[in-house]
């Protein structure tokens, strides 16, 4: 693990020489916690926008269909094309994230 998030590596190692070295460990504990949280955070914050984006795709499907004849497309292929791309570039964004912060714990 890095030196960081490391709970107890410095604390064995200067915990008595002073009063910040005896509360290192606590340090690290909550610098480990908030990382750990805002990796929670990304995936919670990509979840919620991901069901609001299937809920506004089905209120539209459900309109279009409230007011059919049926010959029309309730969902064009432009606006189509543009929340695939949309959404596959934050499940990017939240792998690449993930990624990234396990690489700094690990």
């Amino acid at each position: 693990m890095p030196a960081p998030l490391n709970l107890f590596g410095y604390y064995f190692s200067y915990a008595g020489a002073s009063i910040s070295g005896n509360r290192l460990g606590y340090v690290q504990l909550a610098i480990l916690l908030l990382h750990e949280a805002w990796a929670l955070s990304i995936v919670l914050v990509a979840l919620y926008a991901s069901f609001q984006v299937w809920d506004m795709v089905d209120a539209r499907l459900a309109e279009a269909a409230e007011k059919s004849i049926g010959v029309e497309t309730p969902l064009t292929m432009d606006k189509a094309i543009k929340a695939f791309t949309l959404l596959i570039l934050a499940g990017i964004t939240v792998l690449i994230t993930g990624y990234s912060l396990s690489q700094t714990v690990y």
